[in-house]
């Protein structure tokens, strides 16, 4: 079964194209392990400066042997000179999805991480969110080229989640700009899909990133 890592590395400010080099340099190395079956990087449009990484395995073994290798170490030790902690942690999803990450990919993929109470009921959950996705796809929203979503593997700890670590559900959609994505959200029925996942209690974060294929 096709896993996903989903990494964000918060980065300095003044990092430009010309010190992400190394990066996709390296990236590209990695891209070419046994059982890497495609990486997707890049820059989030706006907040806090950082990257994003997509990163699709055949199997769990083959997370594990990328993640042991020389060029798997290479971008990690290239990275370190990059990353701002100031204001927050890296952190990675291992998610498994529901369709694979490449039948969306598009100019801007918006990526949304929810973190939930570990007591969430997932399949309802998971029921609201079908949902959601099946009135956008009838809207025909404009720019739109579909969605994907799954479980992180782990739980992690959330300063605004009581009860211990929290679930995590991350939903990433394609779309062909930000503005087509903003607009989205004022689309017929969208607020009401919305409140009924707001109903869950989550800590929702949203980004844009630009993704380009290594």
């Amino acid at each position: 079964m096709s896993l996903t890592r989903i990494s964000w590395v918060p980065v300095k400010a003044d990092v430009d194209d010309a010190a992400l080099a190394p990066v996709q340099a390296a990236g590209d190395a990695v891209a070419k392990q046994p059982g890497v079956e495609s990486i997707y990087h890049g820059r989030v449009v706006e907040g806090i400066p950082s990257l994003y990484a997509v990163t699709t395995f055949a199997s769990e073994d083959a997370v594990k042997a990328a993640e042991s290798s020389s060029a798997f170490s290479e971008l990690e030790g290239i990275l370190a000179g990059l990353i701002d902690t100031s204001s927050a942690q890296p952190y990675t999803n291992l998610v498994s999805l529901n369709k694979p990450f490449e039948s969306i990919a598009s100019p801007v993929t918006r990526i949304i991480a929810i973190f939930l109470p570990a007591s969430v009921d997932k399949a309802d959950f998971i029921a609201k969110v079908d949902a959601m996705e099946a009135a956008m796809a009838a809207a025909n929203l404009p720019g739109f080229k579909g969605n994907v979503h799954g479980w992180a593997a782990n739980q992690i700890e959330h300063p605004s989640i009581p009860g211990g670590p929290a679930q995590v559900f991350v939903a990433l959609a394609g779309w062909e700009s930000v503005a087509a994505s903003e607009a989205s959200a004022s689309a017929p029925g969208m607020a009401e899909q919305q409140a009924a996942l707001a109903a869950f209690g989550g800590i929702v974060e949203v980004n844009h990133v630009s993704l380009t294929k290594a």
